[in-house]
C-alpha cells in the first residue's frame, strides 16, 4: 500500500513528523471456516522524527469496521402459526430460531507503541501480526493509524497518520 506521511507544527515552534511505510495486508481464510470471521495478517513500518527539545510517544494500530455485527441467537421448539389465504389458519409445535443482528461498529486495536527519544528518529517494525474480526456477517474493512504524542515541559502535541481503507 502507499506510504503516508504528514509534517506538523506544534505552537511554539517544534515540529514532528508521523509516518507509515511499506503496509502489507494479507487476507487469509479463517481457520473456523465461518462466514462471519475475518482474519488478515499486517505487517509495515512506522516512524516519527522530531526537533522538540523533548521526546514522546509512537504508536501503531488498526481501526476495524464491520457493517453488521452477530450478536448470538437461539434454537428451540415451539409454537409456530401459518397463515395460507383461502384456508384457515392453524398453529403447530416446530422448530423456532432466532438471530440477533445489531448495526456495525468500529472498534480500535491498539498494536504497539515505542518510546521515541529526543534528536533520534523512532521506528516500529511490524511482521505477520494476526487480527481476527469475529461475528461479522456484512462488509468488514480496517485502516492503520499512526500516532505521534509529542511532549514538553510546557506541550503535548498529537499528530495522526491514517493508511487507507482496505475491504477484508
Amino acid at each position: 500500500m502507499s506510504p503516508h506521511e504528514k509534517t506538523f507544527t506544534s505552537p511554539g515552534g517544534p515540529t514532528f513528523v508521523v509516518g507509515s511505510q511499506d503496509e502489507s495486508i494479507n487476507k487469509v481464510p479463517p481457520l473456523n471456516v465461518s462466514g462471519t470471521v475475518r482474519e488478515v495478517f499486517v505487517s509495515g513500518s512506522v516512524y516519527t522524527r522530531s526537533d522538540a527539545p523533548s521526546g514522546g510517544t509512537l504508536m501503531v494500530g488498526y481501526h476495524v469496521g464491520c457493517a453488521v455485527e452477530l450478536q448470538g441467537g437461539a434454537v428451540g421448539l415451539g409454537p409456530t402459526a401459518y397463515l395460507d389465504p383461502g384456508m384457515y389458519s392453524q398453529d403447530d409445535l416446530g422448530p423456532t430460531v432466532s438471530v440477533n443482528v445489531a448495526p456495525g461498529s468500529v472498534s480500535d486495536v491498539p498494536l504497539l507503541k515505542k518510546e521515541a527519544v529526543t534528536g533520534v528518529p523512532a521506528r516500529i517494525t511490524m511482521r505477520d501480526i494476526h487480527l481476527v474480526v469475529n461475528g461479522c456477517i456484512g462488509p468488514a474493512v480496517v485502516r492503520q493509524y499512526t500516532l505521534m504524542q509529542l511532549h514538553t515541559d510546557s506541550l503535548d502535541d498529537v499528530g495522526v497518520v491514517y493508511g487507507d481503507p482496505l475491504w477484508i
